[in-house]
């Protein structure tokens, strides 16, 4: 799988605008959240971090995964009572969307946008549920939190912040996988 052309030639600015990015789409679906949602409705840097994943070098990875973590303790507010927390689901938020990128990447027939972009789809949805899962589980067992509001809250979060965000920008940047 190729990378972007910008990632090859200046990964410092590429990385910089990933982050930035992040961060800007981290704020606004703060803005579209409930004002007693614990978790937003809609998470589009989750679709930005894949994206970047999918368009950045591998070496540039865990950069991106460090920058995204600690994006998402800042959008957080760093609650001192449940920092716990709040590193658990930026841990898994991120690696969700690395995992996504990763099976994408390794699994996409070159020519053929139907088998990518289904592939891709299907990915998306499992890799939610699993993370989903996992965040809801966790919040059961550190703060007795309902499994069953978590977790939707959680799977459609990552479903529509994945879809919405990185269909735009995979079309804006028109990069082949």
């Amino acid at each position: 799988m190729k990378t972007s052309l910008l990632s090859q030639k200046m990964p410092f600015v590429a990385i910089i605008g990933w982050l930035l990015l992040y961060y800007v789409t981290g704020e606004i679906s703060e803005i579209l959240t409930p004002p007693n949602a614990e978790i937003s409705v809609v998470w589009f840097p989750a679709g930005v971090a894949t994206t970047a994943f999918l368009c950045m070098h591998k070496r540039q990875w865990p950069i991106l995964l460090f920058g995204f973590i600690v994006l998402n303790l800042f959008l957080d507010g760093f609650d001192s009572e449940a920092i716990l927390i709040s590193v658990l689901y930026s841990i898994l938020g991120v690696l969700s969307c690395i995992v996504i990128a990763w099976i994408v990447r390794k699994y996409a027939h070159q020519d053929d946008d139907l088998h990518i972009i289904l592939l891709w789809l299907f990915t998306i949805i499992i890799v939610s549920l699993l993370d989903a899962v996992l965040f809801s589980v966790s919040m059961y067992w550190l703060d007795h939190t309902s499994i069953k509001n978590i977790f939707w809250d959680g799977f459609i979060a990552d479903i529509t912040g994945n879809i919405f965000a990185t269909t735009v920008m995979m079309g804006l940047i028109k990069y082949p996988i």
